[in-house]
């Protein structure tokens, strides 16, 4: 479990720092950027993030309690934000700018079990399959 946990967690985190770089790069060339804007931005984040986690796991180890485990990088990054923007803003700021990475999460723990499985390529199935068949 913990393999597939930090499995889990390596993509979820490549994904969103892959999307927020993009996103950083977009709000650069802006000359405006508004609170909703970038609130709205961290809960497609978020989202993305969960879900692209919990795709590239098996539809059977998907129970309501892994899939929170699942998103727990969106719900770090928010507790880090909360944090930041608290100590600079009060804590009541600090928790409306945690509520956006919220969403990821929450819709994982909802629809997680139901959602498809990413099937991995035959040679890294044949790879991980000669790798349990040597433990």
């Amino acid at each position: 479990m913990i393999r597939a946990l930090l499995k889990v967690w390596g993509v979820s985190l490549v994904a969103l720092v892959a999307a927020t770089t993009g996103m950083s790069a977009l709000s650069a060339g802006s000359a405006v950027t508004s609170t909703p804007r970038m609130a709205f931005a961290a809960g497609v984040l978020s989202t993305y993030a969960s879900f692209a986690a919990l795709v590239f796991t098996d539809r059977a180890e998907r129970t309501r309690a892994r899939c929170l485990l699942w998103g727990a990088i969106p719900l770090l990054v928010g507790f880090g934000n909360a944090l930041l923007v608290g100590g600079a803003a009060g804590p009541a700021a600090g928790l409306v700018s945690a509520l956006p990475w919220l969403a990821g999460p929450a819709l994982v723990l909802a629809v997680g079990p139901a959602l498809p499985q990413v099937r991995r390529p035959r040679w890294l199935r044949l790879r991980a399959a000669t790798r349990s068949d040597e433990a």
